[in-house]
């Protein structure tokens, strides 16, 4: 029973630890959603994947912004944009992918 218990205790344990590993997932529409996206990104302390729903994401007048260099908080992890996905980005309609490094 000793051993069972232990057992299940180290399970627990790993579950805790590679969760936290996984990076964090974001689904966005639009270009706000995707601003608010990358800038999570910067500082989560995370290698996150942002899912883009198929259609247009317009920017603002500096365009999209991921830049940890510049920000005191940044992290150095980076970050996927993959495109193509239904607006709920529960299902991939084509193949695109963008990847960039916090670098």
């Amino acid at each position: 029973m000793k051993q069972l218990r232990t057992w299940c205790q180290m399970g627990a344990l790993l579950l805790v630890l590679t969760s936290s590993a996984w990076g964090a997932e974001f689904c966005v529409t639009n270009g706000g959603q995707l601003q608010v996206a990358l800038n999570n990104a910067e500082v989560n302390g995370q290698a996150d994947t942002i899912r883009l729903a198929q259609g247009a994401c317009v920017s603002g007048a500096d365009g999209f912004v991921f830049d940890t260099r510049n920000n005191p908080n940044g992290d150095d992890f980076g970050v996927s944009l993959i495109g193509g996905w239904s607006r709920a980005a529960t299902t991939k309609r084509r193949s695109t992918r963008q990847e960039r490094s916090g670098v």
